[in-house]
């Protein structure tokens, strides 16, 4: 909760939303292994075609910044399918090279999928 508070450039009121929705989480899932053993629709809130204000499961949609931090920190680790399922991964972006054939944009062995940061783009 320290790293949501100190986040004073942000309007207090979607920070104190955060933590109403963090709390929620963890008042449905005290121990992380239990959501992670929901089916998959649960895990990830919102349903194809449902409304972002009315959510088959909020808990789980509304805590996706949370559960974000989680993975970017190494707390958590989540499986593809979730992932693909709440739009959280993006494939790199190639370059095509003069020769045919595409660029790796790492300048490396090809990374096939890769976790945003909140609000951050591929």
């Amino acid at each position: 909760m320290r790293f949501v508070r100190g986040q004073d450039s942000f309007n207090h009121h979607y920070l104190n939303a955060k933590l109403r929705y963090y709390r929620a989480f963890r008042e449905r899932w005290p121990d992380l292994a239990n959501w992670f053993a929901e089916p998959l629709a649960e895990r990830v809130g919102r349903l194809p075609g449902e409304s972002f204000h009315r959510p088959s499961f909020p808990a789980s949609h509304k805590a996706r910044p949370y559960l974000t931090y989680l993975g970017l920190r190494g707390y958590a680790m989540f499986d593809y399918r979730w992932m693909f399922a709440v739009g959280q991964l993006r494939g790199p972006r190639r370059r095509p090279r003069a020769g045919g054939g595409f660029a790796d944009p790492l300048g490396g062995p090809a990374c096939p999928v890769r976790l945003l940061s909140a609000g951050g783009r591929s």
